[in-house]
């Protein structure tokens, strides 16, 4: 069980650094007011979701933590990262 716990720490650190900086940044900015982002598309929330559900489906299946890891790197980590450098390629071509 030591393999879930050091995942889950490791995903803790990934939110804290993500999260922490946000709540206490610098809170002297200008006072130009910033556009408002447009929401996020359905689409975009769809393959958000899944890129985090795909590889917690594979470590489930996989167990990468029982020296498994070059399976669950091909399997549940490469098409995520595919998956998301394929759309920035195509987003930038489609902003020319």
């Amino acid at each position: 069980m030591s393999g879930i716990q050091e995942i889950l720490v490791i995903v803790l650190l990934i939110v804290a650094l993500l999260v922490v900086p946000r709540m206490f940044g610098n809170r002297h900015r200008s006072s130009a007011p910033k556009p408002p982002r447009p929401p996020l598309s359905g689409p975009i929330r769809l393959a958000i979701i899944a890129s985090i559900a795909w590889p917690l489906a594979m470590a489930a299946l996989l167990q990468p933590w029982h020296h498994q890891w070059l399976i669950f790197s091909g399997l549940g980590l490469a098409p995520v990262l595919t998956g998301w450098s394929v759309a920035w390629v195509l987003h930038g071509y489609r902003r020319r």
